[in-house]
């Protein structure tokens, strides 16, 4: 009688009754440790090279007369006052998840991706239009002051943009965007400075500038988007939907999946939500290992939290026939 026990079948309001939460390894809600420091690491890294290069970029673009680089200094105080905010929403976005949240405070940094690719826009606009005036009225530019920060700007930005390009949520992908704007910016003025050293072409510097500042635009109106999107729980860009329920279907004992419901807390993290349906007469133990092998076809598509609702089919299922007694 106990074996039979251990080996019954789950009945189906227990089934249904039962859903599994599983996170098997897979990071669960709180994301490591190290991987968490390391973003707030390279985005106060960031900031702080930010910040003090807008402080030289100021003086060196009124000293140079160049509107590429004073328009970016403008932009990079902006930049930083943005990355603050970004380095604030990366931190609290590392509290644990509390009765109130029961999911922490992860979207604050897509609120960060959404802000700062608004912001990324705005400053571009900005720039559009400071160049254009210069555009129309050129004024005379100190080269070698040019070429010298040039090449110092480069090399700051991007090592700035080095640092912070290897994050996989929204706002470390949008600051990305930003560090990457600020590098092409100083790689239009180095180029200006050197080429106008053998050609007369003073418009070449706010034209670089303006077509720069479209290329940012449109990486600006993009992150925004993906960003947007996520915050309406739209499906997480990084894992392919369709092929992990397909992996589920192929799992021995699943018969078929009602609900399959995939959204994001900040494009790293993620949240499953599943409806199966069991094969008639499974087992506690089936089931069990079900789960398992559930939760370990997640762990091959990213930081999944896995919530898996069971309940059963009618396939399998012996037919009872009623016999009419004449």
């Amino acid at each position: 009688m106990g074996q039979n026990h251990r080996h019954s079948s789950l009945g189906k309001s227990e089934g249904h009754a039962h859903g599994a939460h599983c996170q098997h390894g897979i990071g669960g809600l709180v994301s490591k440790n190290s991987g968490k420091s390391s973003s707030t690491k390279n985005i106060a890294i960031a900031l702080i090279l930010n910040f003090g290069f807008a402080i030289v970029e100021l003086v060196g673009g009124f000293w140079t007369h160049s509107t590429a680089i004073q328009a970016d200094a403008i932009h990079d105080f902006g930049d930083s006052a943005v990355l603050l905010l970004a380095l604030a929403m990366q931190w609290f976005a590392r509290v644990k998840p509390t009765a109130t949240y029961g999911f922490g405070f992860k979207r604050l940094s897509l609120v960060s991706a959404l802000v700062m690719s608004m912001t990324l826009i705005a400053s571009s606009l900005f720039l559009v239009k400071l160049a254009w005036s210069r555009f129309q009225q050129p004024a005379d530019l100190h080269l070698n002051g040019m070429l010298f920060l040039a090449i110092l700007g480069v090399s700051v930005n991007g090592f700035a943009a080095w640092k912070v390009g290897h994050g996989h949520t929204q706002n470390e992908k949008a600051i990305s965007w930003h560090m990457i704007e600020d590098l092409l910016g100083w790689v239009a003025v180095l180029i200006s400075s050197i080429v106008m050293r053998f050609v007369d072409v003073s418009w070449l510097d706010p034209m670089l500038a303006i077509v720069i500042a479209f290329i940012v635009i449109f990486g600006g109106v993009k992150s925004f988007w993906s960003s947007f999107k996520l915050f309406l729980q739209a499906a997480p860009f990084s894992v392919d939907s369709s092929a992990l329920r397909a992996d589920f279907l192929k799992v021995p004992g699943i018969a078929g999946i009602q609900d399959f419901q995939i959204w994001s807390l900040d494009g790293e993290h993620h949240v499953l939500n599943v409806h199966v349906l069991l094969q008639y007469g499974t087992t506690i133990e089936e089931w069990t290992n079900i789960k398992k092998s559930l939760a370990d076809l997640c762990q091959g598509y990213g930081q999944i939290k896995l919530t898996v609702e069971p309940d059963f089919s009618q396939i399998g299922k012996p037919i009872l026939l009623n016999h009419s007694m004449t």
